[in-house]
């Protein structure tokens, strides 16, 4: 029995790297891998440890506090302390930025960690201090690449904008556990029942209020949604740092009682059943998972066009440009209407983006490390 370090850098327990690593939980073969996580941010619920101790896990808390610099630092001497008193042969180290991936990646081999792997899961910056984050991104792509870590990607785009050399990284799709996001009538009747919703067309998305999921701009587009179908309604599953002001200006619009601010859910599969349309922004993205789960739940899915087309593995997958206003988001939305759903499960799992495709992989990986190109 193995047990592998997943290092949680930028998630705090309900993000897109998140969902991956508990759908690797819950798929990985558990009579060989047992798999431990180290947190970087505080979980958002306590309740998501229980997940890893369900399968044996460990769960260690390494995140500092403080200014940008001492949270760094404090939280680097943490993890450092804690690979020094809990030894791992493996840590697969999550995030997207390159100075994190390169600061807590050599903190692992300095730590003892004879295999690290560092995966890529975004295409550009968030949170606060982007221009600072932007100058460090820079500086630490090109010496990221000349590190022997093994290196992954959940997209092409991915590797392209965290290693200075993308070929040499692996593309590891974020692979959902299918089943649990096929289309349900019974499932869509009773969530639609408990939401309040009867015959009312719904939209809806999944994500981070925050500056990545572009939710200002999202907000516009409900907006116009809501002045050509007076009667739809839209379902907003998430939280973040913005969403006091988008709830503001929602009741300065006067739609906030037509909005289902409905926060953060482990159970997010039940409520793409409920929907009707997914919307989904953003003004960059790794991959972005929820867009594979909406998918597989036959739901018609309107991206922007600056988000990877590995995204659009089915014929429900719609990009429109953010150059475009949000009326005519709105217009391309309503035009789809109402569809008939099916069962997307062969098209999910064709594409190669059921977890079970990429598990065999990544178990590859843990049991081989940098042997599996030999």
């Amino acid at each position: 029995m193995k047990r592998i370090l997943e290092v949680n850098v930028d998630d705090k327990g309900y993000g897109g790297v998140f969902a991956f690593v508990l759908n690797m939980l819950e798929s990985i073969d558990h009579e060989r891998f047992i798999l431990d996580v180290c947190t970087f941010e505080k979980f958002d619920d306590e309740r998501h440890k229980e997940r890893f101790f369900k399968y044996g896990g460990k769960v260690y808390d390494c995140w500092g506090t403080g200014n940008f610099i001492k949270k760094q630092l404090q939280t680097c001497m943490k993890f450092y302390g804690m690979l020094k008193e809990h030894p791992y042969e493996t840590a697969h180290i999550h995030s997207d930025v390159a100075y994190k991936l390169l600061l807590y990646g050599l903190a692992a081999k300095i730590g003892g960690v004879k295999t690290v792997i560092v995966h890529s899961h975004s295409t550009g910056i968030e949170g606060r201090h982007r221009n600072i984050k932007k100058i460090l991104q820079k500086i630490s792509r090109p010496i990221l690449s000349r590190t022997n870590f093994l290196k992954f990607a959940c997209s092409k785009q991915a590797a392209q904008w965290m290693y200075k050399n993308p070929e040499e990284a692996h593309i590891i799709r974020n692979g959902i556990v299918t089943e649990k996001f096929l289309y349900s009538v019974e499932t869509r009747e009773r969530v639609r029942k408990e939401l309040g919703i009867r015959n009312e067309y719904l939209v809806g998305t999944v994500g981070r209020l925050s500056y990545q999921k572009n939710p200002f701009f999202e907000l516009e587009i409900i907006k116009c949604i809501f002045q050509k179908d007076e009667d739809a309604k839209f379902l907003w599953i998430g939280s973040g740092d913005l969403q006091k002001e988008i709830e503001e200006k929602a009741r300065a619009y006067g739609i906030y009682n037509r909005i289902i601010f409905l926060g953060n859910t482990e159970h997010v599969n039940e409520y793409y059943q409920a929907m009707d349309a997914f919307l989904f922004p953003s003004l960059f993205e790794g991959l972005g998972i929820v867009g594979i789960e909406a998918q597989a739940a036959g739901l018609p899915c309107f991206f922007s066009d600056t988000i990877t087309r590995e995204v659009g593995i089915t014929s429900l997958a719609h990009f429109i440009s953010l150059k475009l206003k949000p009326e005519d988001w709105a217009e391309k939305i309503l035009s789809e209407g109402v569809i008939k759903r099916k069962n997307m499960g062969d098209e999910i799992v064709g594409a190669g983006y059921d977890i079970k495709h990429e598990i065999g992989e990544l178990e590859a990986f843990y049991k081989y490390g940098n042997r599996v190109f030999i």
